[in-house]
Formats: C-alpha cells, sequence, structure tokens
C-alpha cells in the first residue's frame, strides 16, 4: 500500500503556527471581542473572588423577573498577580475539595462585613451600590435576550420559567466588571456532599419557591387576577427571598 510519512513535531509545529497566525488574522480582519483578563482585583482577604446572582424569568408577557443573591466565589490559594503557576490563585469558582467551603462560598453580606472591617469609606456599599448596579446591568441583559412574540427565535418559550445566573468581578478601585451569563447554571457549584448552609437556602429559592411563584402566576393569568407580584397569595414569603428585578405587569 502507499506510505505515510508522518511529520516531524517541527513540521507540525510550523504548521500549528501558520494556521493560528491565520486564524488570529482573519478576526482581525472581521472585528472580535475579546474579554480582558482583570489582572488587579479588590481581593478578600487575599483572596480573589467572584459575585454570583440570580434572574428567574416567570414571565415574558408582561415579562417579569425575579432576583437572589447568589454566594460569592473566592480563589482557594491566596492571589499572585504575575505568578500563574497555580491556576488556584486565580480561579475562584474552581470546584477543589480540601478546602473550607463555608469560606470559600459565603454570602454576599459577608463582603460587606469584611468591608466595614477594612474600608471604612464602605459602609454600606453591598446595599446601596453594589446590588442596585448588578440589577441594573442584569435588567438590561435580560431585555436583550428575551425576544418578541413572532420572533423566530422567540425566548424563553411560553408559559415556561428561565433561570439566568450572572458573574461579576470588582477591581481594586471598586469598578464593577460583568463577567457573563448562562443559562445551564449551578445553583451551588461544587460537589454535594460540600453544600453549605447558603447554598441550600439559595437551591430552595431558586429550584422550589420561585416555581410555586410561577404556578401561581399561571393560575392568575388563567382567572383575570392582578400579575403584580406585590399581590401574590405567597408575597409575605416572596420577598424575603427575592427582590423584583423586572415588573412589566399593567395590574
Amino acid at each position: 500500500g502507499p506510505k505515510i510519512k508522518l511529520a516531524t513535531d517541527s513540521k507540525l509545529a510550523a504548521i500549528q503556527r501558520k494556521n493560528a497566525v491565520e486564524r488570529i488574522a482573519r478576526l482581525q480582519s472581521k472585528g472580535v471581542i475579546v474579554q480582558e483578563y482583570t489582572h488587579q482585583p479588590l481581593l478578600w482577604a487575599g483572596s480573589k473572588f467572584s459575585l454570583r446572582a440570580f434572574a428567574v424569568i416567570a414571565s415574558v408577557n408582561p415579562l417579569i423577573v425575579l432576583y437572589r443573591d447568589g454566594p460569592a466565589s473566592r480563589s482557594p490559594l491566596k492571589y499572585r498577580a504575575d505568578d500563574f503557576s497555580d491556576k488556584l490563585s486565580h480561579m475562584p469558582n474552581v470546584h477543589r475539595e480540601g478546602f473550607n467551603w463555608n469560606m470559600r462560598r459565603p454570602p454576599l453580606q459577608k463582603l460587606q462585613q469584611y468591608l466595614d472591617t477594612n474600608f471604612k469609606s464602605k459602609k454600606g456599599y453591598v446595599d446601596k451600590t453594589l446590588r442596585p448596579s448588578m440589577q441594573a446591568i442584569m435588567a438590561d441583559v435580560v431585555r436583550s435576550l428575551v425576544r418578541q412574540r413572532g420572533d423566530r427565535h422567540y425566548w424563553p418559550l411560553p408559559g415556561t420559567m428561565k433561570i439566568l445566573c450572572f458573574d461579576f468581578l470588582l477591581d481594586k478601585n471598586f469598578k464593577l466588571y460583568f463577567h457573563e451569563t448562562n443559562s445551564n447554571c449551578v445553583v451551588f457549584p461544587g460537589y454535594p456532599h460540600l453544600k453549605g448552609p447558603v447554598q441550600e437556602q439559595t437551591q430552595q429559592a431558586i429550584t422550589v419557591d420561585s416555581l410555586l411563584f410561577a404556578e401561581e402566576l399561571l393560575y392568575r393569568k388563567k382567572y383575570g387576577l392582578s400579575l403584580k407580584p406585590t399581590s401574590f397569595f405567597r408575597w409575605k414569603e416572596l420577598k424575603q427571598l427575592f427582590d423584583i428585578l423586572i415588573d412589566e405587569a399593567k395590574k
């Protein structure tokens, strides 16, 4: 049969370099969006951290969306800006056993306690500045994702509920960066046996209480009752779990 000559390592490397250069050239000609690595993050007791929040799209017509704090995620190791030899210091959302899980997945209010101790000028920062800024970004993103009726990419489908998770980062100057949103998000990242109270409470709210809210919403639509979230039978309990992110109900 025919003889096949395999490329040597040096030839293969040359081909890969050529392909990479050509790909970069194509991307440069089209224009691309690049996510810059935030190399000067705000540190939490020496650890890099990210912030997660949840949006529950309970209805698209009218658009009704609930907001829920998620846990923060702290890197297992102290952050070292110029050392990439151990990625555990750069990745706050890495899943790894052997670390204090509750310390690595603290609630958002724990961040305020840390700021109160270490940044005297940031009293009330989480409630007055951080969360409202996150919610404003999330509302804009949700509105940009939800399609109008008649759009062939209509999403989410009528009569369905959708959960989105959003990830944010703060830099050392307290500038807020929106990193990404995901519709296939893990309510409590990590291994099942490492769940802590924050994750369990969030899971209950996101997977059970939000469904009860959506169920009542469908009931109210069917019988012509008010769709304002504050008029719901269980709103007294729900308002302890969620904020209203978007409410376009007219009555």
